[in-house]
Parts: C-alpha cells; structure tokens; sequence
C-alpha cells in the first residue's frame, strides 16, 4: 500500500504565507503612516505673542490695557491676563481691566495668547501704575524760621522742611497777605522793600494736590 504524504494542518503553502506576512506588512506600514499624519501634531506650536501692549486707562484702584491680536496655526482660543506673575484672568476681546489695586502703586502686568489645545505664547509684560492716593491733607506749616540776610531793600529768610502724608512739593512767600512767590527750597528773599520800614512776611507749606 502506498502512503499518501502526510499534510500539517497547521503549516499552510508557502504561497498563502507569503501573502500573509505581505498583509501584515502593509497593515503595519498603514498604521505608522496614521501616527505619522496625526492631525494633533499641530497644536504643538504656540500662538505669537500678544503685541503693542499698553495702557488705556488708569484710576487709583484700576489699570485697563489693550494689545493686538495674536495668530496662530490653529486659532487663538482666548489671552490669559497676569499680574505680578499670578495668572488673574482670561479675555476673549483684546483688552482686560485690573481692579482692586492699591493707589499710587505700580504693577508688572502681562498677556498671554491661548489656543484651544491650552498651547500658550510667551508673556507680553508692561509696569503700570494706578494714580496718586486722593490726598486731603494739608503739609505742616515752615517752622523754625529766620533771617538770615538783608539790605536797605531785601530780606532773606531760611526755615526748616515742612512734612506731609504724601509729599511737600514748595513753600509760598507772603507779602503783606498776598503771596507773591512759590520756591521749592527752604529759603527766599523779599526783595523791592522800604528801607528801614518793618514789613510782614509770611511762608506756607504745599503738596502736590495743591494743599496748603
């Protein structure tokens, strides 16, 4: 009897193998190709940064800026607003307010553009400050005041600092009630006076908000 060679079930042609491992080839090269095309790739690059920042606006507890607007590859989803670094806000409009500030104080403010995968730009950055504190109180009056020099038609005097809550900008000089001068030393001379003749002089103190 002669026997019929035996057949692996397991062990196809080599022809069905060589289509086999070619299938598997292309299903491997399709899925590098895919990783490859990945449309995420491109949220990757951030959006320019905001340009010509600066001010608009500004009260003694508020400061409003402005700036152009950025580009980017995909779009540019919004701009976080910083202040002193910290993060306090977000903006879809060109433009952001910050409140609640201190008078008379300035502030490292700052804008960066968004896209819609949180890809930020760089910090635009800008020192601002909020206007002078309301200011209602007046400086001390000239103290310690003397002559110091005179002829048959001028006296010279010289007295010491006034102080104020904010500032002493000048002193004003009086003559005979009338102020005729303002210096910002602590010393003048009234000058166009009559020989030998006692005259009233007088001196004040004054702030940049203009109290005496």
């Amino acid at each position: 009897m002669t026997k019929r060679p035996s057949t692996n079930p397991k062990s196809p042609p080599a022809g069905y193998r060589d289509r086999a491992v070619l299938a598997v080839a292309l299903v491997l090269v399709g899925v590098v190709a895919v990783a490859t095309l990945s449309p995420e790739a491109g949220a990757r690059n951030a959006p320019t940064t905001p340009t010509n920042l600066h001010m608009t606006a500004v009260t003694a507890t508020s400061i409003s800026l402005t700036w152009d607007a950025s580009s980017d590859n995909r779009f540019v989803a919004g701009y976080d607003v910083y202040q002193d670094g910290v993060k306090v806000g977000t903006e879809t409009l060109l433009g952001h307010t910050f409140i609640g500030l201190r008078c008379g104080a300035s502030y490292n403010l700052g804008v960066a553009a968004r896209d819609d995968k949180d890809t930020t730009s760089l910090i635009a950055t800008l020192l601002a400050a909020t206007s002078p504190c309301f200011d209602a109180q007046a400086p001390t009056a000239p103290s310690g005041i003397v002559q110091v020099a005179k002829t048959a038609t001028s006296a010279t005097l010289s007295w010491s600092p006034s102080t104020d809550n904010v500032g002493v900008v000048g002193y004003g000089a009086y003559q005979g009630g009338i102020r005729i001068a303002q210096t910002s030393l602590t010393s003048y001379t009234f000058s166009s006076l009559s020989c030998g003749a006692t005259t009233a002089v007088g001196l004040d103190a004054y702030d940049a908000t203009g109290n005496r």
